[in-house]
């Protein structure tokens, strides 16, 4: 029977660093009877023809006719694949509840793993509201109330959904923390889950959202509406990514305090304990959990939520007039003179 692996991500989670390097590794791959679906839900057969069906999944959610259309693709390739082969398909939107029932009844055709990885909240949150919530001017601690009280990132329902909708299936969720994976490196430790042979692997960049100093993220945000037309544009992000040093390439500074830190810690203790217990003995979930889903207390008054709104955007200007050699006299409460300065000068070729 053909073997089939879902590799569910989740967001934020490695997936996409995963699937954009099996594109450089595809020969490889086919070789040792890998094969992976394209946007297309058919399996590429070259390196240009690796997309991930991002868009194609959300369509096939919203519409029977396009869910029907891509469950019979996937059957023809399933049914029409080599002897012996392995077929992935990989998208971290598959991490969602939303796609509840889209695949129920391929455990019966197919030898079918299901592949997740998932991340501490407490890394997740504020990474979250960077690449999405601050680009609609929503500050941290809303974002991270919001998450606790929606119960988000839902990791053990989304695990729970695949293994109720398939029942014949091989779960397994990896713990994505740096030194848990095979060589610290998510490529590696995904193909080690799945079997592939190697002694070497292509891989490419893993800076796909990078951070920039809290200072300047702040700016950003509180004037959004300058620099992001939607809460998925990163256009201005990627040129401001590009022209600054290396020392602003990272927030600078704690994102939670020691209360948010609990809260997170507290709202998804029993879910997290339960994601461990299921790939590990008792003690070894306790000690994974207090080594990667506990913080320490934070010095009080030194974490970017207690820091006063003027100090931060006072550092937003000196970090923009050496690194850019912007100087603007700004003294408004929200500097906007600064951010629209700013703006003019990501958008100035």
């Amino acid at each position: 029977m053909t073997r089939l692996i879902f590799h569910i991500g989740f967001p934020k989670c490695g997936s996409t660093t995963i699937f954009r390097s099996i594109a450089p590794n595809l020969k490889a791959l086919r070789q040792q009877r890998f094969f992976v679906f394209n946007d297309k839900f058919e399996l590429a057969r070259r390196r240009g023809e690796v997309r991930t069906p991002l868009w194609q999944l959300q369509q096939a959610r919203a519409s029977a006719a396009a869910q029907d259309a891509m469950r019979e693709k996937l059957r023809t390739q399933i049914e029409q694949a080599p002897k012996n082969s392995t077929l992935i398909l990989s998208s971290e939107v598959l991490g969602s509840l939303a796609y509840k029932r889209m695949f129920t009844g391929f455990d019966d055709i197919a030898d079918v793993e299901v592949i997740g990885y998932f991340r501490p909240q407490v890394d997740w949150i504020p990474s979250g509201w960077k690449q999405w919530d601050s680009r609609e001017g929503v500050p941290l601690q809303d974002a991270t109330e919001k998450y606790i009280a929606e119960g988000r990132p839902a990791y053990l329902d989304m695990m729970n959904t695949w293994q109720d909708d398939l029942p014949k299936a091989r779960t397994t969720f990896r713990l994505f923390a740096r030194d848990a994976l095979v060589a610290q490196n998510p490529l590696h430790d995904f193909m080690t889950q799945i079997g592939v042979e190697f002694d070497t692997l292509k891989t490419l960049s893993e800076t796909m959202n990078p951070s920039i100093d809290y200072a300047l993220l702040h700016l950003m945000m509180r004037h959004h509406d300058l620099f992001f037309k939607t809460r998925h544009d990163s256009n201005l992000m990627k040129v401001f990514v590009s022209r600054l040093p290396a020392e602003y390439l990272k927030t600078n500074v704690a994102m939670l305090n020691t209360q948010m830190l609990s809260a997170i810690t507290d709202a998804f203790r029993d879910d997290n304990m339960t994601m461990l217990s299921r790939s590990m003995s008792p003690d070894e979930a306790q000690k994974a959990f207090e080594t990667y889903f506990v913080r320490p207390a934070v010095p009080e008054g030194t974490a970017y939520p207690d820091i006063p709104e003027e100090d931060i955007l006072s550092r937003a200007a000196d970090i923009l007039e050496r690194a850019l050699g912007l100087s603007v006299a700004d003294t408004s409460n929200s500097r906007r003179a600064l951010a629209v300065a700013l703006h003019q000068a990501l958008t100035t070729t």
